[in-house]
């Protein structure tokens, strides 16, 4: 997979997640691209503040997307006005972009450069990481942490390797559900009925034909490029490949065992049936497999009534109608849940090679719950980054002038902080804090699979060739444009030839040992 396709996947994923969802921004690039190793903070008129005579410093890794905050050092300097206090740590916030936090890590070990509090999800994984020998135990020092072992809770499970805690959940609800997200205007101008909640997918049908019927010139739905577009609306245990399906899957993800090709199985075919059956009858976006235009790019456009989505914290009604500029509803379908691969995405973890591993859990303890610290990494200064929004009771909003792309602070993959501890940046309101709790570990039900992460170092050859097969065939299937009787069964034939059961008998082997070791 080429870079651009890879950053691609990974914001559509990360927008899954709700990690962007009230995040500023910068539109001003940075200078430097990433590559130094230097652990130097960003930004503005701001002077770095000296680490005091006794105080511990250490380097956090920050991901970004490659632009500059001008306000870095002032909010670095907010809280290191209080963590130095409270605490005794001076802490220096590394930015590192998305695109080189996979090789970033092993560059700054290997050259014995500091680097401490770092990013484990995302483009890698605990697994990964650990496995290279670059990330430290933390069984002992979250079990020493009172406030992080009762809030990380069941969730610590999934950040386990082989039994050993080597991440911990950046992000304290990590649940998800699907949804269909529409134009409500349009609902009400074109008087499309649209139900609250659905039993499954072929519900949405008769949701699709009211569209058509209605003359309304917006296609039902987008489809996108077809990537995944099946999983919008059935839930399985992926086994640690969400984006191909490539390791196998578990089709009961909160009871079952067996692993199966997803692609072969009856769910998968009356999923690209259906999806045939609604682009032969008009309901999708023709084009969407090729016009490269996410799904609700196609909505801002005026091209299509709906999309399909995750449905998240961040990823609500508020959020997608700040992004599309539309008055965003949603029909709801499944019940919310949790996976591992939800809990690692935004896991952090301690470098191996980091000398002031006791100071990163004092830090971690002070921004998950300390909620000033907590709004100071999140969202900046208040006054010059936010400003509370009047009669509300924890809505924030930019200050007069500010919108996303001039504030100064915030162009981040936010890693840290109890949300429901926080405020909630416009278009939320306070009525975000009923959704959060859903999504907490406690509310939506967790996968069975917490904590398993296959291993292909076995058959790498295999994965590799599997997965150029379904690149070739999937998206096509997925969005319905193409024959199924016709394209499946080759489909099927070539993922046989290029070792698919090969890679499910030995993820069946793995699974079934650390079944037997739990």
């Amino acid at each position: 997979m080429n870079a651009k396709k890879l950053l691609a996947l990974t914001l559509a994923l990360v927008l899954a997640l709700g990690l962007l969802a009230g995040c500023g921004g910068s539109t001003t690039p940075a200078a430097d691209s990433g590559n130094s190793n230097q652990p130097t903070s960003s930004g503005g008129d701001a002077t770095p503040a000296p680490v005091k005579e006794g105080v511990e410093n250490i380097v956090v890794e920050v991901i970004n997307f490659g632009y500059v905050d001008p306000d870095l050092q002032s909010v670095e300097n907010a809280i290191n006005a209080i963590s130095e206090e409270k605490i005794g740590v001076h802490v220096t916030l590394m930015c590192v972009p998305i695109m080189d936090m996979a090789t970033k890590l092993g560059l700054m070990v290997a050259g014995n450069e500091q680097i401490d509090m770092v990013a484990t999800g995302l483009l890698t994984s605990p697994a990964q990481l650990s496995s290279q020998g670059l990330l430290m135990p933390l069984d002992d020092l979250i079990a020493g942490s009172e406030i992080l072992s009762a809030k990380g809770g069941s969730m610590l499970e999934a950040c386990k390797v082989n039994g050993t805690l080597y991440a911990y959940p950046g992000g304290l609800y990590p649940g998800k559900g699907l949804a269909l997200f529409y134009d409500k205007d349009l609902a009400e101008q074109y008087g499309i009925q649209m139900p609250e909640r659905v039993n499954s997918a072929d519900d949405f049908g008769a949701i699709f034909q009211q569209v058509v019927d209605s003359g309304m010139p917006q296609y039902a739905v987008s489809m996108g490029d077809g990537v995944n577009a099946e999983l919008s609306y059935n839930v399985i245990e992926d086994l640690g490949d969400p984006t191909y399906l490539s390791y196998g899957v578990v089709l009961d993800p909160f009871a079952g065992s067996k692993v199966e090709n997803w692609y072969e199985s009856e769910a998968y075919e009356h999923e690209i049936r259906r999806a045939q059956e609604w682009f032969e009858k008009g309901y999708c976006l023709p084009d969407s497999l090729s016009n490269g235009v996410t799904t609700h790019a196609s909505m801002e456009a005026g091209q299509c009534f709906s999309f399909f989505s995750a449905y998240t914290t961040g990823t609500e009604e508020g959020y997608w109608s700040q992004s599309t500029h539309k008055n965003v509803g949603s029909v709801h379908f499944d019940q919310t849940y949790i996976s591992s691969a939800g809990v690692v995405q935004t896991s952090w973890g301690i470098a191996s090679s980091s000398q002031h591993a006791e100071a990163v859990i004092k830090f971690a303890e002070l921004i998950y719950g300390d909620p000033e610290v907590g709004t100071l990494y999140r969202y900046g200064v208040e006054g010059q980054n936010w400003v509370k929004k009047e009669g509300t009771q924890n809505v924030i909003r930019y200050p007069d002038g500010k919108d996303s792309t001039n504030v100064g602070y915030g162009s981040f993959i936010p890693f840290f902080g109890d949300e429901a501890e926080l405020p909630v940046l416009e278009p939320k309101d306070d009525s975000f804090y009923a959704v959060i709790d859903s999504m907490s570990a406690k509310n939506a039900k967790p996968f069975k699979f917490m904590g398993y992460s296959f291993d292909p170092s076995n058959v790498m050859a295999e994965v590799t060739a599997v997965q150029a097969v379904i690149s070739k065939y999937g998206p096509a299937l997925n969005v319905g444009a193409t024959d199924v009787d016709s394209m499946w069964p080759k489909f099927i034939q070539d993922m046989k030839d290029a070792g698919i059961d090969t890679i499910i008998a030995e993820n069946q082997k793995q699974v079934e040992a650390w079944l037997a070791g739990k």
